[in-house]
């Protein structure tokens, strides 16, 4: 299945932070700002609806949004991390409405993170012009509240940087196309339908010309060319704050069958992508 398509807009973001001890997880240092997506993304708040203890966000980008019987949603896609039953995780997720209007959301993990997870069924609904959104299906029920003043209503973020990328999602290293090489030059956590030679979307993190940053992207495949955009999220003002071109990047798969994968990226970006698992050409073909 296609996870994450879109015929216009994509969206992306990322965060992250530094890790405390256990029992801490739910009194964040104050000194620590409450949670912002940054310009261009909407930010919600996260609470169950059955009681659960937690807090969260959700940053997220409405496009080319579609309803059916009046409710259910697709042209959503966020980023979202938190605290769940006193657990902490960090998941990226999208809609894919060529499965009928269902979403997909794969856990990052590995970093501290206690849930690495993916779920393919869940269901996204509003009644009230995206004020409030239910998420249902796959043992989810919870709701985002929007933020109108774009900062989340309690949640502070702990996680530290990301290193791992999860039983869910294929880790690569990244070099620039002009041949050099640092451990700076980062990291990226890519899920892609096993149908297909290049990336639905992404997450990223490293450092460059001295300053960190964080990164969440996301492929147009409604092209003759895999097109992507990146946004960083600027919820630190250590880090970068900027994104690319709407369908800035393009994204080409330079791998041959059962060879670990490589991605190159041109256009606002000039690095390849060094994967870590093999391409299997065999189901391409069937």
């Amino acid at each position: 299945m296609k996870f994450c398509t879109s015929t216009l807009v994509l969206m992306f973001l990322l965060a992250g932070g530094t890790d405390i001890a256990a029992q801490d997880v739910n009194q964040p240092p104050s000194s620590l700002p409450l949670f912002k997506c940054g310009p261009g993304f909407t930010t919600y708040s996260v609470k169950s609806l059955d009681g659960v203890k937690g807090e969260g966000v959700r940053c997220v980008i409405i496009d080319n949004l579609k309803t059916v019987e009046g409710k259910y949603l697709s042209g959503v896609y966020w980023y979202g991390e938190g605290i769940w039953s006193d657990k902490k995780y960090r998941h990226i997720g999208c809609t894919s409405s060529d499965q009928g209007f269902q979403s997909f959301v794969t856990d990052i993990s590995g970093n501290g993170e206690s849930y690495n997870n993916e779920v393919s069924s869940l269901l996204l609904t509003s009644n009230d012009n995206l004020k409030h959104i239910r998420v249902t299906g796959g043992g989810w029920n919870e709701e985002w509240v929007r933020e109108p003043d774009g900062e989340a209503k309690s949640y502070r973020s702990t996680l530290k940087k990301v290193t791992n990328c999860g039983d869910h999602l294929e880790k690569a290293s990244v070099t620039q196309l002009d041949g050099s090489s640092s451990e700076d030059d980062g990291i990226r956590c890519i899920k892609r339908d096993l149908s297909s030679s290049t990336p639905d979307i992404w997450y990223g993190e490293g450092e460059r010309n001295g300053k960190p940053y964080r990164h969440f992207g996301f492929i147009s495949k409604d092209t003759d060319k895999a097109l992507g955009t990146a946004t960083d999220i600027c919820n630190d003002p250590q880090y970068s704050c900027g994104q690319t071109a709407k369908n800035g990047l393009t994204i080409t798969a330079e791998m041959d069958c059962w060879q670990k994968s490589q991605y190159r990226v041109t256009g606002d970006w000039n690095e390849r992508w060094n994967g870590s698992k093999d391409y299997d050409c065999e189901i391409l073909l069937q």
